[in-house]
């Protein structure tokens, strides 16, 4: 909710309070890094999925994310990003 509202800083706030009760959650890292790139931090975002891709691996959201980033971030980034694209359009749910 604040991060629809733009209070990116009290979405921060509750994303560090969440860390404290679940340390290391992917979900948690997720939308932190999602947060990041809404404030245009990008490098830090893709730091995050970074971590979260060491963890144990990108699922489909991760990718989807991590694409969106790199394309945002700098459009002659299109190598990078197209992989993550063309995975999540490959990838089945898991059951």
């Amino acid at each position: 909710m604040e991060e629809t509202d733009r209070n990116f800083a009290r979405a921060d706030e509750l994303l560090d309070q969440a860390e404290q009760l679940a340390p290391g959650n992917p979900n948690i890292l997720l939308e932190r890094a999602v947060l990041r790139g809404r404030t245009r931090a990008y490098d830090e975002a893709l730091t995050i999925l970074e971590q979260l891709g060491n963890a144990g691996g990108l699922g489909t959201n991760e990718l989807l994310e991590k694409g969106r980033l790199l394309d945002r971030s700098v459009g002659l980034r299109v190598r990078e990003c197209r992989p993550c694209f063309r995975r999540r359009r490959w990838s089945r749910p898991e059951t």
